[in-house]
């Protein structure tokens, strides 16, 4: 991330506040969220990219992505 910092306010549920802060301390609540920006907007730009390719390409055969379900978690995702 470059750049400096901006102060924000933003309006969350209570609960899910809390559950938060549970997990990360009051003091962990910036660093928290500003981790689940950015991965967020990774997996934003992995999902346009691949609607992208797929645009471009095609589909992914069902084999393909059956072979790589199998080699990454050892199951057809069943």
């Amino acid at each position: 991330m470059s750049g400096g910092y901006v102060k924000v306010s933003i309006t969350v549920p209570e609960p899910l506040l809390t559950r938060v802060k549970a997990r990360v301390g009051a003091r962990g609540l910036s660093a928290y969220i500003t981790q689940v920006l950015e991965a967020e907007v990774r997996r934003e730009g992995l999902r346009d990219f691949l609607a992208q390719q797929e645009a471009r390409y095609g589909p992914i055969p069902e084999d393909v992505l059956e072979e790589t379900r199998r080699e990454w978690f050892g199951h057809d995702g069943d």
